[in-house]
């Protein structure tokens, strides 16, 4: 005996089968109802004539301060507490984002489409910063109190001769 079932449907377009309305995955093939499938065309905010009304409009580009992305990260800055420097950079083979503020230096490593802590340490224990060549390419070795040693490569001379700069006034 068959039952009977009211609840709205929706054809997967993926496989076509009906799965429920509400379902945000068919369970026949896994397909992700809120994924946007890049192949359609999509209609933009304020566009009344489709795609190509939706790419003659200005849209106001989104931007993301330096304290943003750090407080994004989990790292706290102080009210008081000024961003000196910010840039993407390769430290110790890892991707991410080199800050100095007044106090700190720290290392925001790029984990997918996030930003974790990786190295903190205040500039006081910055021993000492040296720019160096190897293979060809220019880095910024740095040398903190304890132990540890930071390699900065990837970044263009004038912002390594800036950061050794930064760090050493810090570390005054």
């Amino acid at each position: 005996m068959a039952s009977t079932d009211d609840r709205p449907t929706k054809t997967c377009p993926d496989c076509a089968e009906e799965v429920l309305e509400a379902a945000r995955k068919c369970r026949f093939c896994g397909y992700r109802f809120d994924e946007v499938d890049p192949r359609a065309p999509t209609a933009y905010p304020g566009s009344e004539s489709g795609l190509l009304g939706g790419l003659l409009i200005r849209r106001k580009p989104v931007t993301t301060t330096p304290r943003q992305l750090i407080g994004a990260a989990g790292v706290t800055l102080a009210t008081d507490e000024e961003v000196r420097f910010f840039r993407f950079a390769r430290v110790n083979g890892h991707d991410g984002i080199l800050v100095v503020t007044d106090t700190r230096l720290f290392f925001l490593e790029i984990v997918g489409r996030r930003h974790r802590p990786r190295f903190e340490n205040d500039l006081v224990h910055v021993l000492g910063a040296e720019i160096s060549r190897r293979l060809g390419r220019t880095r910024l070795e740095i040398r903190c109190a304890g132990g540890e040693e930071l390699v900065v490569a990837g970044l263009k001379r004038t912002d390594l001769d800036e950061l050794r700069e930064r760090l050493q006034a810090g570390a005054e």
